[in-house]
């Protein structure tokens, strides 16, 4: 994966705290839920 770990060190993504990258993930995430129920099929 490329990402190493010393110690407490942060995993970051382009620079943002992995915590940070999470949340907007599940913010995207329910974005995208609410999309597709708002879409008939």
């Amino acid at each position: 994966m490329g990402h190493r770990l010393h110690g407490d060190a942060f995993i970051t993504i382009d620079g943002m705290p992995l915590h940070d990258v999470t949340t907007l993930t599940e913010e995207a995430g329910r974005q995208v839920h609410a999309h597709l129920l708002s879409v008939d099929v």
